[in-house]
């Protein structure tokens, strides 16, 4: 068995250790109470901010889902112009095709 000789402290050492610890909680006591304090009071200064960005970032968010529906009604407005033209140039091919055909094969040659 470990037998450990402590000296005998005396009761102003004693007092003085225990005052030592008590001034020392005190002390982790208001520095915790005070960052509490100060968290407390961050936020509710930060907090309007954030509100105001928050409604912002809301605000573009519907803008640029607006901004994507124009661009794909313009894109399917194009195609659809597109086939129309591309529709009109095959017709013309054929009508040509077809007079090529008939001047080809027409019984006066």
């Amino acid at each position: 068995m470990i037998n450990v000789n402590l000296p005998q402290l005396t009761k102003e050492q004693w007092t003085t250790i225990i005052m030592f610890v008590v001034g020392a909680m005190l002390i982790f006591g208001a520095y915790l109470g005070g960052a509490s304090l100060g968290a407390r009071s961050v936020s509710k200064t930060i907090q309007p901010i954030l509100d105001d960005c928050k409604i912002q970032l809301a605000n573009e968010e519907s803008r640029a889902i607006s901004l994507d529906i124009q661009l794909v009604s313009c894109q399917a407005e194009k195609a659809g112009k597109a086939i129309l033209f591309c529709e009109k140039v095959c017709q013309e091919r054929v009508d040509k095709a077809i007079k090529t055909m008939e001047a080809l094969c027409s019984p006066s040659h």
